[in-house]
């Protein structure tokens, strides 16, 4: 039973810290959110700050972004995806990126309903759902790290798989960003789905990874 503990952190070491990482950055602001913690304070400056520097032309041009991970977006990205992967056969492929769209998903929304927490107050769309944690920047981390995850033996060394590493890193903070920027989300609620894609993804790779064949058939 040791020597398979420690085969596995030898294996998983790197994933268990971020795994980790991720998972502490969304318990911290779940307890913030759940006690009226400092953050909160942190969260009212972000959003009466955003408020000051919002302007037409760039409010278009996030909205447009934003929308880019939005609900219609992702369903379709996801189910191209997934049909992609079963015509290719990759079903290896096709399970990881599943458990970690479907389960990610299942997450947030569960956290969102259970705590019920409000918009900004000077939030500029009137959206149904809750606040905490975001779904846009949930789900772009999930996606961008599991097509990480998937593709990154599949491209070749040095250049390519830099910039393969620095769009899945970049995707989710600029979603991030724009969720904030148009004060539809809280400062808490965006660290907190960076946070949870990053602990769900890693952990599915740790017991469902993709497959290891460099090639694309």
């Amino acid at each position: 039973m040791r020597m398979k503990k420690k085969a596995f952190l030898q294996k998983n070491g790197w994933l268990l810290f971020f795994n980790l990482t991720g998972g502490l950055l969304f318990i911290l602001m779940l307890v913030n959110v759940m006690t009226d913690g400092p953050m909160l304070r942190v969260d009212k400056w972000v959003s009466m700050y955003m408020s000051g520097v919002q302007r037409e032309m760039w409010i278009k041009a996030v909205t447009f972004v934003t929308d880019l991970n939005g609900v219609v977006a992702s369903t379709l990205l996801f189910a191209g995806i997934s049909m992609f992967f079963w015509y290719k056969k990759r079903y290896q492929d096709l399970r990881f990126f599943l458990l970690s769209f479907v389960g990610s998903t299942l997450l947030f929304n569960l956290f969102k309903f259970t705590l019920q927490r409000a918009r900004p107050d000077e939030k500029l769309f009137d959206l149904v759902t809750y606040s905490f944690p975001s779904g846009h920047t949930t789900m772009a981390t999930v996606l961008a790290l599991s097509l990480y995850f998937i593709f990154r033996k599949k491209v070749s060394d040095g250049l390519p798989r830099v910039l393969l590493l620095l769009a899945s890193i970049l995707w989710p903070v600029t979603i991030a960003f724009t969720r904030v920027y148009l004060n539809v989300h809280w400062s808490s609620d965006v660290i907190a789905g960076l946070g949870l894609g990053l602990f769900w993804v890693t952990l599915v790779f740790m017991f469902y990874p993709p497959m290891e064949d460099d090639r694309i058939r």
